[in-house]
């Protein structure tokens, strides 16, 4: 993973690892009426999680699957 600076702090942000986020599907009282059919749409999206030690911003990457490879 790839060094980023805090564009506020100007000094190098820690990588505090990838998690996996579910995107769309439905939410409320559509999972009651429509139960799994309401989660057909959603997806996963796994993203890169960087903190500023000093200010504590939070920046979200997604990952370069090429240099796993």
């Amino acid at each position: 993973m790839d060094d980023k600076k805090c564009i506020k702090c100007r000094i190098a942000m820690d990588c505090l690892g990838e998690k996996e986020f579910r995107t769309g599907g439905k939410t409320g009282g559509w999972n009651l009426l429509l139960g799994d059919i309401a989660q057909m749409q959603e997806r996963i999206m796994k993203l890169e999680i960087w903190i500023c030690p000093n200010c504590r911003r939070v920046e979200f990457y997604l990952p370069d699957e090429r240099r796993k490879k």
